[in-house]
């Protein structure tokens, strides 16, 4: 009986080590969420700084992930045509922040970029600090922000999203047109 409650115990563990970073039917401890402002931030990257200010009257997509998340790592792709249609940002504000905790570094950031041969910036969101004033769990997210930096969609933990359907609510917020 006492292994039977010990298998049971370690079973559950592993489950929950392995949805970490993924809870399709949570929001996950949302702190910013539809209709609300996005909070004050600026990180720095490899590709300069990205600032809350940068989508004053541009509007754009947030996205928070770590390189080691299984269902982040799904979204990439999707992300990156983002970037590509996005005309390097110039057509809206592009923000990926990878939340900078443990196992995250910049030297994993980096290596998995290259490998991976994307070229979207992404921003170091040391110790999570940005991330924290959005939620208290769950990645991926994705934030698309209206102009007036109200978030008009969000996305907890989807790994299914695709550039289109992201696309959509990036048109339906800003009025504009994105080719992919």
């Amino acid at each position: 009986m006492i292994k039977f409650a010990f298998r049971s115990a370690i079973a559950t563990v592993v489950i929950i080590a392995v949805t970490a970073c993924v809870n399709e039917s949570n929001d996950g401890d949302s702190i910013i969420t539809e209709g609300d402002t996005i909070p004050a931030f600026s990180v720095s990257g490899p590709y300069g700084t990205v600032s809350s200010g940068d989508f004053d009257g541009r509007g754009g997509i947030i996205l928070l992930f770590a390189s080691y998340c299984d269902s982040c790592r799904e979204l990439l792709p999707e992300i990156e045509k983002l970037w590509d249609a996005s005309d390097n940002g110039t057509i809206f504000t592009f923000a990926a922040l990878s939340r900078q905790t443990e196992p995250e570094t910049p030297e994993t950031v980096a290596a998995y970029w290259q490998e991976c041969g994307y070229t979207m910036p992404y921003y170091l969101d040391t110790g999570g600090e940005v991330y924290y004033r959005f939620a208290g769990q769950w990645i991926p997210r994705v934030y698309v922000v209206g102009s007036d930096r109200r978030v008009t969609y969000m996305s907890v933990s989807n790994s299914k999203l695709t550039a289109r359907e992201i696309a959509d609510e990036i048109e339906k917020a800003l009025g504009i047109t994105i080719d992919l």
